[in-house]
């Protein structure tokens, strides 16, 4: 089983965010090409669309790019959570 990992996650946050794929990689840090295959990557993990793609500049959000939207800041702020406490001591 490959399993959902942060990094893509990440990703679905930074394209939802950052209204894009070229947006988001640019504030990741990391290739337009990367982008796209961490939320194919997702996307093939999940068995569902996440996201509409009408045109690269109007991304959209699926019914279940939605609940997974939650799910990935959840989960993204729980990690930087745990970081934040645990690097106060």
């Amino acid at each position: 089983m490959k399993g959902v990992n942060l990094k893509q996650l990440e990703a679905l946050v930074a394209v939802v965010e950052y209204n894009g794929f070229t947006e988001a990689a640019s504030h990741l840090y990391i290739t337009q090409s990367t982008i796209s295959s961490h939320i194919k990557a997702l996307e093939d993990t999940l068995g569902v669309e996440l996201l509409s793609r009408g045109s690269r500049k109007n991304v959209t959000l699926t019914e279940a790019g939605k609940k997974a939207y939650l799910y990935a800041n959840e989960i993204i702020g729980k990690c930087v959570a745990l970081e934040e406490d645990l690097s106060e001591d």
